[in-house]
Order: structure tokens, then C-alpha cells, then sequence
């Protein structure tokens, strides 16, 4: 049996646990509370909980449009269970869900790319990105 859960829905993410994660990325280290609830109001959101002490350890989040493409973001785990399952447990579980399994999945990564490679995501030269603005 896994030492962790994964687990669904905005009412199931601990906020400050999801706030703490992302503090420890290149890219979201800047957002505000406020900025990211807002963000997860408007995502699938799942994540991944330690049964032992029920604290949150991994989060991400989907958009879509349900027609045609998913957008993976803020995919997370703790820096100290990385390389245990957590990550790879939570891409099954979101690319298993039938809102997204048919459709084309985007995502940005700079440093995991050989990770997202193992379920199927490919390098595209295609891609802009428009920084948001640092507030």
C-alpha cells in the first residue's frame, strides 16, 4: 500500500500546504494566495496526501476546454518525496480521467520534460509563451 493518497476537487486541497508547495517552484514562488485560488476556482485540481499525517504532499492543476485540449500546470511534490511514486500516481490519475484521456495535452516544463516524456508528452518547437505580468 502507497504511504500516500491521491486525492480530488478544489474543497480537498489544503491551501496553505498548496501555497507552501509552490513556493519551492521557479514559477509560481511570486503568486499570491489570492492569485492562486482565484486559479484553482477555474482548474481541476488533485493532489497527493501522506496517509500517516494527512498533510497535503503534491498538487496539481488542469484547465481545459473539453473539446479538444487540457493545459497540466503547477505540477508539485514536495522536494523531500520526489523520486517515491507521488508524481507519477498523480499524472495516471489525470490522464485515467475521462475529461481529459481523448484530448491533446499541453504543458510548460524547462527542467522535467524526461518525467512528462514516460506518459506520452512530446517536445514541440511550436509553442509561445506571453509572460504574465509580475504584480
Amino acid at each position: 500500500m502507497q504511504d500516500f493518497e491521491i486525492i480530488e476537487g478544489l474543497d480537498n486541497m489544503q491551501m496553505d500546504a498548496v501555497m507552501a508547495l509552490l513556493k519551492t517552484t521557479h514559477w509560481a514562488s511570486h503568486r499570491s494566495e489570492q492569485q492562486e485560488r482565484l486559479a484553482m476556482e477555474h482548474s481541476f485540481c488533485y493532489g497527493a496526501r501522506c496517509r500517516k499525517t494527512g498533510r497535503q504532499i503534491a498538487f496539481a492543476r488542469v484547465v481545459t476546454d473539453y473539446g479538444t485540449t487540457y493545459y497540466l500546470c503547477d505540477v508539485v511534490v514536495d522536494p523531500s518525496l520526489q523520486h517515491k511514486g507521488v508524481g507519477r500516481a498523480l499524472l495516471e490519475t489525470i490522464q485515467t480521467n475521462p475529461l481529459f484521456r481523448d484530448l491533446r495535452g499541453i504543458l510548460v516544463s524547462r527542467d522535467a520534460q524526461p518525467f512528462y516524456a514516460k506518459f506520452g508528452f512530446e517536445k514541440s518547437d511550436r509553442g509561445m509563451v506571453k509572460p504574465a505580468k509580475e504584480s
